[in-house]
């Protein structure tokens, strides 16, 4: 082909691809998780894999409909570099940040997410401050959930959304534990008691958990209902702020049809 004729068609083809109407709709799901640890500090977590590919398989269900990004052994710049990444670029969509490993509750750390190569003193922390100016820094309205599997991660997302309130974004949270002090364990099963749990309600059994009649939905309220009565009397009580967004949730039964919505080791401390 004469050259000038291939710049015409490429240069046409360069016209067809930007009038494609934008993907609108989409949700993502960003989920890591962090078990194999390089400081004696923290102990390895052999769940933690296990956690992220349970709940990466019930987020991209037809269900929840969620495309998956999942990430093991991530350092605290990783994980701040997977929220950038995650946030949705369309405005008022939806996405959910998931992480489940080593949390920080000790004095002047508490809540800071553990990377991988933390030695125990605030060396390699995600801190809820970083996660609340990440998400004031876009400049459009979407939707966040945060679940968080970890030591301290209810000191986390109780800092964070007096951060994010302070800057009146609303973003819901649910984790495994209800203050920075308590702990959360992985289960006998292979994963943690959280993320277990989680998985079990949003596979349909929360469905109906709050009172109300089954209706093929999960919403989050209803899945913290559900935590409250399965997952609470194991000893760990979990924390839930839903900031107006605990009616997202996911269908109960797979169907066709995209929603816009969502809705054996020993017991390691962590």
């Amino acid at each position: 082909m004469h050259p000038h004729g291939y710049r015409i068609l490429r240069a046409l083809f360069a016209a067809f691809v930007l009038s494609l109407p934008s993907v609108a709709g989409a949700m993502d799901a960003v989920l890591i998780g962090n078990g194999t640890y390089t400081n004696a500090v923290w102990s390895n977590l052999a769940c933690s894999s296990n956690d992220v590919m349970l709940m990466d398989d019930r987020l991209k269900s037809g269900a929840c409909s969620f495309a998956t990004t999942t990430y093991l052994d991530r350092t605290a710049p990783q994980i701040a570099n997977a929220v950038n990444l995650g946030v949705p670029a369309i405005p008022n969509d939806t996405w959910i940040f998931y992480y489940t490993g080593h949390g920080d509750n000790t004095a002047g750390y508490s809540g800071g997410l553990a990377g991988i190569n933390d030695n125990g003193s605030g060396s390699d922390l995600y801190y809820p401050k970083d996660f609340a100016a990440q998400l004031a820094s876009v400049g459009h309205p979407f939707s966040t959930a945060v679940l968080l599997d970890a030591c301290g991660s209810g000191g986390f997302a109780k800092l964070a959304d007096t951060f994010l309130q302070a800057k009146n974004i609303p973003v819901l949270f649910l984790t495994a534990t209800d203050d920075s002090l308590n702990c959360a364990v992985c289960g006998g099963g292979g994963t943690s008691n959280f993320t277990f749990w989680v998985n079990k309600g949003l596979s349909g059994l929360a469905d109906g958990a709050c009172g109300g009649l089954p209706n093929g939905v999960v919403t989050f309220d209803e899945l913290d209902c559900y935590l409250t009565t399965n997952y609470d009397p194991l000893g760990v009580k979990h924390l839930y702020i839903p900031r107006g967004l605990g009616s997202l949730g996911c269908r109960a039964v797979v169907t066709a049809v995209r929603r816009s919505t969502w809705g054996d080791l020993k017991q390691i401390y962590r």
